[in-house]
């Protein structure tokens, strides 16, 4: 038997944080990018995969975990992020993932629902420290799937108390005009498997 590979960078159980993509498609390549994380907060990482779809095309995914305690270190995390993804600029690809950021846009004209954050102990630094991450990402051509196509409520954390939405689809190129539907997944298992809510996002692409 050949000796085992020595530990890579996502190796280490005290500093690693799972991602995983999941795909009925053939994977044709793959890749893991070390997210920029400062000293005292877990380690993000950013999946890549590229799909071999039916009709041939290929489509790369990212996934990623942003973290969980500050604006300032997720905003890091994206301009890492955008660098990985610069190289499909222009071309259809999606980024998903847990990006610990509220929407903007799902707050105006509600004051109310944002005081009420502020007052809630989970989600109070994210209004603390500002909406930076969905804007960031939007301005480099990112599309949010539920704002364009959300059906029913958008709210995917958590399964215990509903309270924000934190969990994205983002689709960019072309296939960003093809969403017909971006939906949370709701019954009993998916509340015992998470304390996220799973999203379903459907293109006619």
């Amino acid at each position: 038997m050949p000796p085992p590979s020595p530990p890579g960078p996502f190796d280490d159980p005290q500093t690693a944080f799972g991602n995983a993509i999941l795909s009925p498609h053939p994977i044709l390549a793959f890749a893991g990018h070390r997210l920029t994380t400062p000293a005292g907060h877990p380690a993000r990482v950013l999946l890549e995969a590229r799909l071999l779809l039916p009709d041939r095309r290929s489509l790369t995914v990212y996934a990623t975990h942003l973290d969980h305690q500050s604006e300032a270190v997720r905003m890091g995390q994206v301009q890492a992020l955008l660098l990985w993804a610069g190289r499909d600029r222009g071309r259809s690809h999606l980024l998903l993932g847990d990006l610990n950021s509220l929407a903007p846009a799902d707050y105006v004209g509600q004051e109310e629902a944002v005081a009420h954050l502020q007052a809630d102990a989970i989600a109070a630094h994210l209004v603390r420290d500002g909406m930076q991450v969905l804007p960031r990402l939007l301005k480099a051509g990112y599309h949010d799937c539920f704002a364009r196509a959300g059906q029913g409520t958008g709210l995917t954390y958590g399964t215990a108390h509903e309270k924000i939405r934190i969990d994205y689809c983002l689709a960019a190129g072309p296939l960003a005009d093809q969403v017909t539907a971006c939906r949370r997944l709701d019954d009993d298992d998916v509340r015992l498997a998470s304390d996220h809510f799973p999203l379903l996002t459907e293109f006619a692409w």
